[in-house]
């Protein structure tokens, strides 16, 4: 699927964020380990969030919700919250 140039890097970094929970949900982790990754899930989210508005100030007769790549990241940042959420629970028990 196409996607703009400006979720490009957002993608990226986010399928590196997603690797990094998948190593460290196969092992054993940290509180500190899984508060990084949030903290880079949270630039990302900040990232996304310009993303789309900037694409979606480009053209005045485009819809802000229509951005090529919009929904895949919104997908993909959705799995890795929840990913990183069961961590969290994990580690609590």
């Amino acid at each position: 699927m196409p996607m703009s140039k400006e979720l490009e890097n957002v993608h990226h970094q986010l399928s590196a964020v997603q690797s990094e929970a998948k190593q460290l949900s196969s092992g054993s982790f940290t509180e500190e380990q899984l508060r990084h990754l949030q903290n880079k899930l949270h630039h990302i989210d900040e990232q996304y969030k310009e993303g789309c508005v900037m694409a979606g100030n480009q053209s005045q007769n485009s819809d802000p919700y229509e951005v090529d790549g919009q929904a895949e990241i919104a997908e993909e940042l959705e799995k890795v919250h929840q990913d990183i959420y069961g961590m969290l629970n994990q580690l609590e028990k």
